[in-house]
């Protein structure tokens, strides 16, 4: 029996004072961290002024800020994963969601402040200021954060989902249709109200393709609609665990799926 205190994981401001010791674990995982407009309320319900939303976060402001091997990726196929490509998605560039802004008619000054809502946890919150942050500079809107405990968080999402908030998605098993199918029109973790048959078509038949190229194919054009064009969620970054552990303890192996077994796990 390994004792608990051997091993732990650790919050994103205790990495800092860990990740140069022998005892640092990090595991990229296969797990997606994103944020989801409810396309149903103005200003969210033009895909103009989405896209112009995504285009003024700078996803390289995460990896320094969070310090636990955050990787930004535009794309929601996460890369360690097959049928990932990073050319997808939507880069920064606050020129060009200024002109979408001036295109979709909205005037930031004039526009409501925009509410962020997360469920309580210190990246969150994190996360949640730096792109106030940017959308207050490089928009010119007002933003504010409200913050839920997790199961309150959960009810909201599921009967009146707020203007814009934060969730995540990891691995259930290692296979694009885990990630893709999230976001048809029928998924029950689809909480951003959109939908579009044509996204549903492309995913259906990638899940059933047994060709490589031709299921890459598939997902691209599903991801170029999802992430480029209409915009309901605006894919962040990969995650990774972090932990500490124990120099005495052995047979701990982390996993890309934050799965372990520690049925193989003992103390030295």
């Amino acid at each position: 029996m390994v004792p608990p205190a051997s091993f732990t994981k650790l919050p994103p401001l205790e990495i800092r004072r860990y990740e140069k010791r022998p005892e640092y674990l990090r595991q990229p995982l296969l797990r997606g961290y994103y944020y989801g407009f409810d396309v149903r309320t103005p200003p969210f319900d033009d895909a103009r002024v989405r896209r112009a939303f995504a285009l003024a976060i700078d996803r390289a402001d995460f990896p320094e800020l969070l310090r636990g091997g955050e990787q930004p990726w535009p794309s929601w196929i996460p890369p360690a994963m097959p049928h990932a490509n990073p050319a997808i998605g939507l880069g920064f560039d606050p020129a060009r969601a200024r002109n979408l802004l001036r295109e979709a008619g909205v005037d930031p000054a004039a526009l409501a402040p925009v509410r962020i809502v997360f469920n309580s946890d210190q990246t969150h919150k994190l996360v949640a200021e730096r792109v106030q942050a940017l959308w207050r500079e490089h928009l010119g809107v007002r933003v504010e954060l409200e913050n839920r405990e997790w199961k309150v968080f959960l009810k909201e999402l599921s009967t009146d989902p707020p203007p814009v908030f934060r969730l995540g998605w990891g691995a259930d098993f290692p296979d694009p249709d885990n990630f893709m199918n999230l976001f048809t029109s029928y998924s029950e973790n689809n909480h951003t109200g959109w939908a579009n048959p044509r996204y549903d078509e492309l995913v259906e038949r990638a899940s059933r393709a047994t060709d490589p190229a031709a299921r890459q194919a598939l997902y691209d054009r599903a991801q170029v609609i999802l992430c480029e064009q209409d915009v309901p969620i605006v894919p962040l970054f990969v995650t990774a665990s972090n932990h500490a552990v124990a120099q005495r303890v052995r047979g701990f192996v982390p996993s890309a799926m934050d799965l372990y077994f520690f049925d193989r796990v003992r103390a030295e």
